[in-house]
């Protein structure tokens, strides 16, 4: 029973620590996550790493949200449009990771 309850007090003590870690990370000014598509996060070590517009998907995520509030656009030939015509890929792809590192 003792060791039960300590392991949860430890659980309990484990969360709060990465809650007042995310925040000190927002009250810097820094994005806590991994960033969004559309984004790329930019590691330097002279200056705080920073998210920046992805000149290759921004333009790609804007087209998608005008397309589904200006044309009426359904999620099934969005995600075709975004799969067979653009083979759009959410993720970065190494290309860009070579680059943020050099």
């Amino acid at each position: 029973m003792i060791l039960c309850s300590q392991a949860k007090l430890e659980n309990d003590n484990k969360s709060i620590n990465v809650k007042r870690g995310l925040k000190a990370r927002v009250e810097m000014g820094l994005w806590p996550a991994p960033a969004p598509c559309g984004y790329i996060k930019e590691k330097r070590m002279d200056r705080k790493c920073e998210t920046l517009i992805d000149p290759e998907r921004a333009p790609v995520v804007k087209k998608m949200f005008e397309k589904v509030a200006y044309e009426k656009w359904s999620g099934k030939k969005l995600y075709h449009w975004l799969k067979f015509d653009l083979n759009f890929r959410a993720l970065p792809s190494k290309k860009h990771l070579n680059l943020l590192l050099t």
